[in-house]
């Protein structure tokens, strides 16, 4: 029977561990370059509209030299994401070959690409909490 508590008791802690896991909140250099990666975009996006080459070349790279960040993060937590991470930091990359080539359609595919592989890791990865702040998943 004691046996038997014991199980039971060591499933209970591992399920409040997994529990205080999933909710814990991301260190402060994973906010900060998230922070000044969707700063970097909102700027880069208003650049391309004017057309403003050395201003997206500026936040792309602002937004490349963020991405080591994340990457180190994710490989720690959870390396699966890996992959969506490495997508995000080679549209970044091409953002600033374009810009640099000032090459109006290959700044609007890479942002394109950009913003698509940040939503599909946001979407997966970060929930909405109640005061508008994120939340890893």
């Amino acid at each position: 029977m004691r046996k038997g508590w014991m199980l039971i008791m060591c499933g209970f802690v591992g399920l409040l561990a997994l529990t205080a896991l999933a909710s814990e909140k991301a260190p402060s250099d994973f906010v900060s370059a998230m922070q000044t990666i969707a700063a970097a975009q909102a700027a880069a996006t208003k650049a391309t509209a004017a057309e403003d080459y050395d201003t997206v070349e500026k936040h792309a790279a602002a937004i490349v030299d963020a991405f080591p960040v994340i990457e180190k993060y994710w490989s720690a937590r959870s390396p699966d994401v890996l992959p969506m991470v490495r997508s995000a930091a080679k549209a970044a990359s091409d953002l600033r070959v374009s810009s640099q080539q000032r090459s109006l359609e290959g700044v609007a595919y890479s942002a394109k690409e950009l913003s698509a592989a940040c939503a599909n890791c946001h979407a997966a990865h970060r929930e909405t909490m109640p005061d508008g702040t994120f939340q890893i998943k």
